[in-house]
């Protein structure tokens, strides 16, 4: 199991197909800044995902409102990731790190000096992310583009760090990944301070891309209602590994 940005993709990949168009709600509770992607996995087909941000709440799905998806409750700082196929919600609290940094890490952050199209009256910077020499992660940030989801998305990754931390430390040195370490433990949200990522890619090859934004978007309240009588567990007893 992985988390960070592998965990959404990983999500979302099982979301695609799950559920038909967006059910419509009667009751609205509120509204949200919607933005929707393009993803891709590398040998995989493109397909939409969606983030909706609340000052309350980050939701990550499929575009679809009764699919599963994944939950960031802002205040408790808890993420939930709902299965509705087997009727489970996986619960992620932040952890300290206990994982070692590795000598000598070098990060190094390189901007490239071509000009990109505006969005939204926001210049777009191309920055390449490398660690110990190694190119990791290529941005296209917007700085000063959508604050509220820059901030949503910090608030995640740092939530997720622990339990990646976690996974690292579960898998062999031998196969480890410099980019994995930094992107997923030791700098999660470092591409974040440079604006809003409207395109990204990873060493691997998986990329995501903002298609559209709308602010103030009316959302219904069972958007950000976790299902009642779905089992609810963690990583650690899944595997055994605590409480």
């Amino acid at each position: 199991m992985t988390v960070g940005w592998r965990f959404i993709r990983h999500t979302f990949a099982l979301l695609v197909g799950v559920a038909g168009p967006a059910a419509a709600q009667a009751a609205v509770s509120g509204k949200a800044t919607v933005l929707v992607f393009s993803q891709q996995d590398e040998g995989s087909r493109p397909y939409e995902a969606r983030m909706l941000v609340t000052p309350q709440y980050l939701r990550l799905d499929n575009g679809s409102d009764r699919g599963g998806f994944i939950l960031l409750n802002r205040a408790t700082r808890t993420v939930y990731s709902v299965s509705r196929s087997d009727h489970t919600i996986l619960v992620i609290r932040p952890q300290k790190i206990h994982f070692p940094r590795p000598a000598g890490f070098r990060q190094r952050v390189v901007r490239d000096k071509g000009s990109y199209p505006e969005i939204a009256g926001k210049k777009v910077v191309h920055y390449t992310f490398l660690t110990d020499g190694k190119r990791c992660f290529d941005v296209y940030a917007a700085a000063g583009l959508l604050p509220d989801a820059v901030a949503a998305l910090r608030e995640y990754q740092q939530v997720l760090v622990g339990e990646q931390a976690v996974t690292e430390a579960r898998t062999p040195p031998s196969v480890r990944s410099v980019c994995d370490l930094s992107r997923y433990i030791f700098r999660p949200a470092r591409y974040l301070r440079y604006g809003f990522p409207v395109r990204q890619t990873d060493n691997s090859g998986a990329t995501r891309e903002l298609l559209s934004y709308h602010r103030a978007v009316p959302v219904a309240p069972g958007l950000f209602t976790l299902p009642p009588h779905y089992r609810r567990y963690s990583i650690a007893q899944s595997s055994g590994g605590g409480p």
